[in-house]
């Protein structure tokens, strides 16, 4: 658990309690492996992340921008409600 019980907007919604769980975070010269999930207190998943990336070395240029091959996963939550 990274945080628990903060406010967050994300996008125009207002969340009044958030818990952020770190699942893997590391990071080298050649490697970035991060992954993160957000909940919000009686909604449920509201932001994900998965990065896992490779890249050659140059410490002047930064990782993203270096890639050789990896995957990256984002997704937010846009709107809720009952349907």
């Amino acid at each position: 658990i990274t945080s628990i019980d903060i406010p967050e907007t994300i996008g125009y919604l207002n969340f009044d309690s958030i818990i952020t769980i770190t699942q893997k975070n590391e990071i080298s010269k050649i490697k970035k492996v991060y992954f993160f999930e957000k909940y919000a207190y009686g909604i449920g998943l509201i932001e994900k992340c998965m990065t896992d990336i490779r890249a050659y070395v140059d410490d002047a240029i930064p990782i993203e921008q270096r890639i050789i091959k990896g995957t990256q996963y984002y997704q937010k939550v846009i709107s809720y409600g009952r349907y």
